[in-house]
């Protein structure tokens, strides 16, 4: 969020509770009630399986940008998704760093539209698990993507898997 909006401050947020099996509606209702064009949307994963979302997309830059982060930040940090594993601060910079010079410019140069980092490596790896910022390549319904257009970007960019860290 720095990184984009530099004269941004970030918010003082408390955990409200982690979600639980799935549920994604207290994180929606806050980030509708922050004003954001919420659209719900199905994942899915690389064994086939589906999973409830959700995305918005608000205009290129400007004071709305930056409103759409500082409401995706807090109510990332309020309602955040369990985490399976914890990861060391080390794993988690590294985690930053395959995030930020491999899967961003990898989507870019698919011409799949991605979210930014919103935090410095730094502030990812100490705040991990609850850092509120994971890429993005966009969603079917919201950013124009094609369900094999999707698949391609999944495929040709993966996300590190389970085994990275043992």
């Amino acid at each position: 969020m720095t990184k984009q909006f530099p004269d941004a401050v970030r918010p003082e947020v408390a955990l409200v509770h982690e979600i639980e099996g799935g549920d994604l509606d207290p994180l929606i209702a806050c980030l509708r009630e922050a004003g954001l064009p919420v659209v719900d949307d199905v994942g899915r994963g690389k064994d086939g399986s589906t999973s409830q979302g959700y995305s918005f997309e608000m205009p290129d830059g400007g004071p709305q940008r930056e409103q759409a982060e500082l409401a995706s930040y807090r109510c990332n940090v309020m309602y955040p998704s369990p985490v399976a594993e914890t990861l060391t601060v080390g794993q988690a910079a590294w985690l930053y760093d395959y995030q930020t010079m491999f899967q961003l410019p990898c989507f870019e140069a698919l011409g799949a539209p991605s979210t930014e980092p919103s935090m410095t490596r730094e502030e990812f790896a100490s705040t991990w698990p609850h850092q509120g910022w994971f890429p993005s390549a966009g969603s079917a319904s919201s950013q124009g993507l094609t369900d094999a257009e999707a698949e391609r970007v999944d495929k040709t960019c993966p996300a590190p898997d389970s085994e990275t860290f043992g």
